[in-house]
């Protein structure tokens, strides 16, 4: 089974440079579209010859949402980074629909508790980092999320 550890999953944002130990950051989910498509270092690596693959998105959700991903020919790293993308855009988009945007917690930054299909707390997808992820059975991926 594949793990990526956050050390393992470094990102290059357009118009950024490695750092002087040849490493980028950690991925900001929200940034997806500023990513060169050879921004991820090592996004050419293969994760699996699998065209459909399932992701489990469950922070910052109070109802985890499992959702399926198709990619003809496979995945690679970048592409397993657009499918994140694309799942939490979703996500974050259904639950405004259904419940709108719950706004701040008062006195912070950070997102009020909504009570959607999702029950988003805590965090805006601007928040999200995608600190790494593994292969929990054949093409099924559960994150390993930060902000």
């Amino acid at each position: 089974m594949t793990e990526i550890k956050w050390q393992d999953f470094d990102v290059v944002y357009v118009g950024d440079e490695l750092d002087e130990d040849g490493e980028g950051r950690c991925p900001r989910v929200a940034m997806f579209p500023h990513v060169r498509p050879k921004g991820i270092v090592g996004g050419n690596r293969r994760l699996t010859d699998l065209e459909r693959i399932w992701i489990t998105f469950d922070y910052p959700l109070s109802q985890p949402s499992t959702r399926e991903f198709f990619k003809e020919g496979g995945w690679t790293l970048y592409d397993f980074y657009r499918a994140v993308y694309e799942g939490y855009t979703k996500i974050y988009a259904e639950e405004d629909a259904a419940v709108g945007d719950p706004g701040l917690i008062p006195g912070m930054l950070n997102r009020a508790a909504s009570s959607g299909p999702h029950g988003v707390w805590g965090h805006g997808i601007e928040d999200l980092f995608l600190e790494g992820f593994r292969e929990i059975a054949p093409g099924e991926f559960e994150l390993g999320m930060g902000s």
